[in-house]
């Protein structure tokens, strides 16, 4: 009982970095040996009853009890799973303006990167052109994520919210192929700083104020100069004179 209750108190006030992994020890080791024992010695129906049902709700591959759990990372797993698939349809399209190296992965949400240049095809004309076209692609192709997401999240098991972010990079980098990983990753320690920037920006705030800078129903771009401003005020312009959506985004 004095596990149980310092674990109480955790749950309501401090949660710490271990408390989830000495938890599921505690329920390993101690209670389901209990609760099992109990079922074989002399216990009222009703408490058989309830004992049973509990295990019968232990999920076998984690010998855990965790419904609301489950839910989200289900929750989370359909997300990730039609966001990704609307992202690789997209770039089927996205490919025909120009080659270049499309990066996605899926962790509690789903992330991609852009990277082209001349240097990926040489024989093809390569001009500022090719950037606008593929922001615009790239921003067009969120805004159906997003109104995709708002038609779906009614049937997940959890109900969720998504926050669509785009960071616009106008310096050149360098990048190489890692044999190790079968990827391309930025080279140097000087383009190590679009890395840096890049994986700090959802956490980031709204200057002087606790808001975050990403939140749902919007979409955050972020961009150094002026020029990207008129540049994606322009791609807004055009996407709602086509009535393609109707969400704020945030700038």
């Amino acid at each position: 009982m004095l596990a149980l209750d310092i674990f109480e108190n955790e749950l309501n006030n401090e949660i710490k970095a271990d408390t989830e992994q000495r938890f599921q020890r505690l329920l390993r080791e101690e209670i389901h040996p209990y609760l099992q024992a109990k079922l074989e010695i002399k216990s009222s129906s009703e408490v058989k009853a309830k004992i049973k049902d509990y295990f019968m709700q232990v999920f076998t591959q984690s010998d855990l009890f965790y419904t609301n759990r489950k839910s989200l990372d289900d929750s989370i797993t359909l997300v990730n799973r039609k966001l990704a698939d609307l992202l690789d349809e997209g770039q089927e399209k996205a490919q025909l303006i120009f080659p270049h190296y499309y990066e996605r992965f899926k962790s509690d949400g789903v992330e991609h990167n852009l990277y082209t240049g001349q240097n990926i095809a040489p024989e093809l004309h390569y001009s500022s052109k090719v950037v606008h076209k593929l922001r615009y692609w790239q921003l067009k192709t969120i805004c159906n994520m997003e109104l995709e997401f708002q038609n779906f999240k009614k049937d997940l098991p959890i109900l969720l919210d998504i926050a669509s972010l785009i960071f616009v990079y106008n310096e050149k980098i360098d990048i190489r192929f890692r044999m190790d990983e079968k990827r391309f990753d930025v080279d140097g320690a000087y383009n190590s700083y679009y890395e840096v920037i890049k994986k700090r920006l959802d956490k980031a705030h709204v200057k002087d104020s606790t808001e975050r800078i990403t939140c749902p129903g919007k979409i955050t771009i972020v961009y150094f100069g002026m020029e990207n401003q008129k540049e994606y005020l322009e791609y807004i312009n055009k996407l709602q004179k086509k009535i393609f959506f109707k969400m704020m985004l945030n700038f």
